[in-house]
């Protein structure tokens, strides 16, 4: 694993700045965990002039919860009034917690997509298989943040809206739909044809 980072100094705020690449698309990982590559750690001193380093999380992690009998391709977390993934800057100063911005001179999104794979990941009508989103920390006005879910011939637009107002905090795992997950289960599927999903049951985020 590779990764191209710029590291510039600012000697009056005596921080460093990191800037790289929050991956827009991410693969599929089991197990409520983040893909390999995607969840960046950054290490300072507590005090300056210590040479013991200690590694903090740079993201936040979004958990969606996904019951059906639908075979997924990809699922999409959107937000529409702020970039997610793509370029930022890491401000890395001894004794501060990281914290990541999108990068105004480089190229940002505002979604991420979680791709399943040539096989897709097959749902469960009884037990939640969990999407795992790893994003810049940010927060988020109501009806804000959505998810779209793919399945083979079929899809969910606005799968899942958080009603309420909110923030994905640096290194936290966040539920989407835990207490009530999302249901995908398609009334029609017509093959090469792509075709709206039911929608059974609405939770509400715990964040």
């Amino acid at each position: 694993y590779t990764e191209n980072v710029i590291v510039t100094y600012d000697a009056d705020e005596e921080s460093y700045a990191l800037s790289t690449t929050f991956p827009t698309e991410q693969p599929y990982a089991s197990n409520a965990s983040f893909a390999q590559n995607v969840s960046p750690m950054v290490a300072a001193t507590k005090n300056k002039g210590s040479y013991a380093f200690m590694f903090k999380n740079i993201a936040s992690w979004v958990n969606l919860y996904v019951k059906g009998s639908a075979k997924i391709t990809k699922v999409v977390m959107k937000a529409a009034n702020d970039d997610i993934a793509g370029d930022y800057i890491v401000t890395v100063k001894n004794g501060i917690d990281p914290i990541a911005t999108i990068n105004e001179n480089g190229t940002s999104v505002k979604e991420i997509t979680i791709d399943c794979g040539e096989n897709g990941i097959q749902l469960s009508k009884d037990e939640a298989t969990i999407f795992t989103f790893t994003t810049i920390p940010f927060e988020f006005d109501a009806n804000e943040v959505s998810f779209d879910i793919y399945g083979e011939g079929v899809y969910m637009k606005d799968a899942y809206i958080i009603k309420k107002a909110g923030s994905f905090l640096r290194s936290n795992f966040h539920g989407i739909s835990q207490n009530s997950p999302i249901e995908f289960l398609p009334n029609s599927v017509v093959e090469g044809e792509t075709v709206q999903a039911i929608l059974k049951g609405k939770g509400y985020p715990t964040i």
